[in-house]
């Protein structure tokens, strides 16, 4: 087939890596004198290329995020005319369409047309691996020199024996979602046992198959390198001849000054010298993302000079961000994400440490997941086949208010409740068992007479109703509003309190 390709000034370098790449088929570009597609109007394309296509093809396609119908094209080029993809990595995918004969759409963007196999594709198009560049392994997890593909690491706080039963679950979640490798967190007040701790990395790596590392102070780190780690985190040149008798293990290299962007390099190339002079090769280099308004633009400008000039492994901490900020994690860490594999960062350190954050390891595997496709069809990570919108939505889904000719009535005032019934209820959410939980009190005697246990709230409310047939129309209507804001608080991850609203906003 022959085929011209229109694109915008600022798409023309793109559209020729990509073209490039298609065998069996002349395709030729045609560069408009225009920045952005998504501002170009068919007509604009139409007036053109109107008296410069002299040659015949078999298709013209333009930009999917064209404004109007290519078909105003028709009188224009001798061939037929449809709408391509709105992200031009998708473009081979188009054309072996094409081949198979599937007609496209004048008005429709083509990866519209195509987007349950694109759907496919993206999700498995990252499964294999092979071919890109890794620095060395740990404890058999393969680690990146640049992304794709990108580790995750999840760092989980030990602070006494006690906690043993809670952080192994917390790691088996986490490991079940995805992370690739584990830090065991040992903070200054840490009172677990060597024996507690060996134990636990026994398990994660024995029984869960994950390398583990661990972040401990200073003053601490030879006591706690008896627990024999895979890696261990904030090293410096001020601490690596405590482990030199460690040189097999793999170490995070951090920065021993808080150098600007344009010096911050030759101090970590410096400190690189040094640390494989004493021995150590495996090194991963954390350039430290600083916090909003505390140097975070120029750590991001550190980390992309470094990683041109230095052949290591990058890792990037984003809860040095999302822990400083008030604001929802799971959009803070899409954009990071993205970032990150930008600036070639291909290990993310990720906590769970404060409330707000809880969730947060799920938010980062989806947040990649996002990446890896935008990667693969070279596009913003946007219609994609997975996202973070969680709250917000991209369209509009709901049912249009259909026109009535019976009375309206507006209930503009608050109609107080007419509750006066032999049982009142208290509402609690369980989130260690993700249950609602429903108690049902005798007024009179002020105790409670049974326990409802559910994740359904509409079965709960049922469930009530049918053992207590007496209570009031009222009453009912209250327990189920207050049900549905339970289990909103249980899906969010927010807090539950009876007859207060869930957001401030």
């Amino acid at each position: 087939m022959r085929i011209l390709v229109v694109t915008s000034s600022s798409a023309y370098e793109l559209a020729r890596e990509v073209v490039k790449h298609i065998k069996d088929h002349e395709v030729v570009i045609y560069r408009l004198n225009y920045p952005i597609a998504s501002l170009m109007t068919t007509s604009y394309i139409a007036e053109e290329l109107s008296g410069k296509i002299k040659d015949r093809y078999d298709y013209v396609i333009i930009p999917g995020l064209t404004i109007g119908d290519a078909s105003v094209l028709k009188d224009v080029v001798i061939a037929e005319v449809i709408k391509g993809p709105k992200y031009l990595g998708d473009l081979p995918d188009v054309i072996k369409f094409l081949e198979l004969g599937v007609k496209f759409s004048t008005r429709l963007a083509a990866d519209e047309v195509i987007k349950d196999y694109l759907t496919v594709k993206y999700g498995l198009n990252f499964r294999n691996f092979a071919g890109f560049r890794y620095g060395f392994e740990i404890g058999g997890v393969k680690v990146p020199l640049r992304p794709p593909p990108m580790n995750i690491f999840y760092e989980v706080m030990v602070r006494e024996d006690g906690d043993y039963l809670r952080v192994l679950e917390r790691i088996k979640k986490a490991l079940g979602l995805g992370v690739d490798a584990v830090i065991i967190g040992l903070p200054v007040d840490c009172r677990v046992s060597i024996n507690t701790l060996m134990d636990l990395i026994q398990e994660i790596r024995s029984n869960l198959r994950k390398p583990v590392g661990i972040d401990v102070q200073t003053s601490d780190l030879i006591k706690y390198l008896r627990v024999d780690p895979d890696l261990v985190v904030n090293v410096s040149l001020d601490n690596i001849n405590l482990l030199r008798d460690y040189k097999d293990k793999a170490i995070v290299l951090v920065p021993t000054t808080t150098a600007a962007p344009d010096t911050l390099s030759e101090v970590l190339k410096k400190s690189v010298e040094e640390v494989v002079k004493a021995g150590f090769s495996k090194i991963i280099l954390d350039v430290v993302l600083r916090p909003l308004q505390l140097g975070f633009i120029e750590s991001l400008v550190s980390y992309y000079f470094i990683s041109k000039e230095l052949n290591y492994p990058l890792m990037m901490g984003l809860s040095n961000v999302y822990e400083l900020l008030d604001a929802d994690t799971h959009s803070v860490i899409a954009l990071l994400t993205s970032t990150a594999m930008e600036l070639g960062v291909s290990v993310l350190l990720i906590t769970e440490e404060s409330r707000k954050s809880v969730n947060a390891v799920n938010e980062v595997v989806k947040a990649r997941e996002m990446v890896y496709r935008a990667y693969a069809r070279k596009s913003p990570p946007i219609d994609v086949g997975v996202d973070l919108l969680i709250v917000k939505e991209k369209r509009y889904r709901g049912v249009k208010v259909p026109e009535t000719h019976v009375d309206t009535y507006s209930v503009l005032q608050r109609v107080p409740p007419k509750i006066e019934d032999l049982f009142y209820f208290k509402i609690y959410v369980d989130e260690v068992r993700k249950n609602v939980v429903v108690d049902v009190y005798s007024t009179k005697a002020k105790v409670c007479v049974r326990r409802y246990v559910g994740s359904d709230p509409l079965s709960l409310c049922r469930a009530i109703s049918e053992d207590f047939p007496t209570l009031s129309k009222d009453h009912y209507s209250y327990l189920g509003y207050e049900l549905c804001k339970a289990e909103m608080a249980l899906r969010l991850g927010r807090s539950y309190l009876q007859d207060c609203t869930l957001f401030d906003w």
